[in-house]
């Protein structure tokens, strides 16, 4: 029989035990058939990191710019423009929508020649030139087929890295910046001038 999830994660991660089973318990086929686990990513000079969370705002102009968000509700399923795919669940369907062809879906060009990756996509940026990662890509798609992305933040993983990137490294950086500058809101804008996401 074909299975109905497909679960992606790195082979950087750490997780609980029951990582799985949480992510099936919250996902739904049709309500909420993408669900990511909270994951952290390095920023700026690789001292630093962030949650793998994103949102879209779409300007006047309808340019889209995909900003993370640091900001989010502890233990709370939460529906986002993105999640990084360092821990994804996602359902068959939402593959199967991807694979039509288009205007349906990316199985075929605009020409009609047929897309090799029609779930994936690399080279994509941010209106005003930054990068933006194929798993935002990949989200960003299923928005446009009009499926939607959710993240369980009480779902928390570590990033190997240097050290390990996770929730508690994040919230005590901030504590740090805090303690050495002004506002929230002025720290934020400083942090995203200088933030440079790698994987």
């Amino acid at each position: 029989p074909q299975a109905s999830w497909l679960l992606m994660i790195d082979s950087d991660m750490t997780f609980d035990p029951d990582f799985l089973e949480r992510l099936l318990e919250v996902a739904d086929p049709v309500e909420r058939p993408i669900v990511g686990g909270l994951a952290f990513v390095a920023a700026g000079d690789n001292t630093d990191c962030g949650p793998s969370i994103f949102r879209e705002t779409v300007t006047d102009d309808d340019k889209v710019f995909v900003d993370r968000i640091d900001d989010y509700p502890s233990d709370t399923l939460m529906k986002v423009g993105a999640v990084g795919a360092a821990g994804l669940l996602v359902h068959r369907n939402v593959l199967a929508a991807m694979s039509q062809p288009y205007p349906n879906g990316f199985g075929t060009l605009q020409d009609g020649t047929p897309n090799p990756y029609p779930w994936f996509a690399e080279g994509l940026t941010n209106p005003d030139g930054k990068p933006i990662g194929e798993d935002v890509a990949f989200c960003r798609r299923a928005r446009m087929l009009g499926i939607p992305t959710h993240v369980h933040t009480g779902i928390r993983m570590g990033h190997m890295k240097m050290y390990e990137l996770n929730e508690d490294y994040f919230r005590a950086r901030q504590a740090d910046v805090a303690a050495q500058s002004g506002s929230r809101p002025e720290r934020r804008r400083a942090a995203r001038e200088r933030a440079k996401m790698v994987a």
